[in-house]
Protein backbone atom coordinates (compact mmCIF):
# COMPACT_ATOMS: atom_id res chain seq x y z
CA UNK A 1 0.00 0.00 0.00
CA UNK A 2 0.98 3.65 -0.32
CA UNK A 3 1.80 6.10 2.44
CA UNK A 4 -1.36 8.10 1.62
CA UNK A 5 -4.36 6.68 3.58
CA UNK A 6 -6.95 8.16 1.19
CA UNK A 7 -5.26 6.49 -1.80
CA UNK A 8 -5.29 3.22 0.15
CA UNK A 9 -9.04 3.55 0.70
CA UNK A 10 -9.64 4.24 -2.99
CA UNK A 11 -7.58 1.19 -3.93
CA UNK A 12 -9.46 -1.04 -1.49
CA UNK A 13 -12.78 0.32 -2.78
CA UNK A 14 -11.66 -0.41 -6.35
CA UNK A 15 -12.56 3.11 -7.44
CA UNK A 16 -13.17 3.17 -11.17
CA UNK A 17 -14.41 6.66 -12.02
CA UNK A 18 -13.31 10.18 -11.30
CA UNK A 19 -15.59 13.14 -11.91
CA UNK A 20 -14.56 16.62 -10.91
CA UNK A 21 -16.50 19.84 -10.86
CA UNK A 22 -17.33 22.74 -8.69
CA UNK A 23 -19.71 25.54 -7.95
CA UNK A 24 -19.94 28.60 -5.76
CA UNK A 25 -23.03 29.30 -3.68
CA UNK A 26 -24.02 31.70 -0.96
CA UNK A 27 -26.93 32.34 1.34
CA UNK A 28 -29.43 29.71 2.44
CA UNK A 29 -29.81 26.99 -0.19
CA UNK A 30 -29.93 23.20 -0.45
CA UNK A 31 -29.00 20.45 -2.86
CA UNK A 32 -30.23 16.85 -2.84
CA UNK A 33 -28.44 13.88 -4.35
CA UNK A 34 -30.12 10.59 -5.25
CA UNK A 35 -29.20 7.59 -3.10
CA UNK A 36 -25.94 6.25 -4.57
CA UNK A 37 -25.47 2.60 -5.53
CA UNK A 38 -21.78 2.84 -4.63
CA UNK A 39 -19.70 4.92 -2.22
CA UNK A 40 -19.33 8.62 -3.05
CA UNK A 41 -16.81 11.19 -1.81
CA UNK A 42 -17.39 14.95 -1.67
CA UNK A 43 -15.20 17.80 -0.48
CA UNK A 44 -15.85 21.30 0.80
CA UNK A 45 -12.77 23.34 -0.06
CA UNK A 46 -13.72 26.65 1.55
CA UNK A 47 -16.52 27.79 3.82
CA UNK A 48 -18.89 25.41 5.47
CA UNK A 49 -21.95 23.23 5.10
CA UNK A 50 -24.37 21.02 6.97
CA UNK A 51 -25.33 17.46 6.09
CA UNK A 52 -28.76 15.96 6.65
CA UNK A 53 -28.87 12.22 5.98
CA UNK A 54 -32.19 10.46 5.54
CA UNK A 55 -34.20 13.37 6.98
CA UNK A 56 -32.52 13.18 10.37
CA UNK A 57 -30.71 15.87 12.35
CA UNK A 58 -28.40 18.34 10.61
CA UNK A 59 -24.67 17.99 11.26
CA UNK A 60 -22.12 20.74 10.62
CA UNK A 61 -19.31 19.51 8.36
CA UNK A 62 -17.11 22.62 8.27
CA UNK A 63 -16.91 25.82 10.27
CA UNK A 64 -17.27 29.16 8.54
Amino acid sequence: MTTDPFSDILKLARAETLVTGGFTAGGPWAIRFPVPKTIKFFAVVKGGCWVIARRRSAYPVCNW
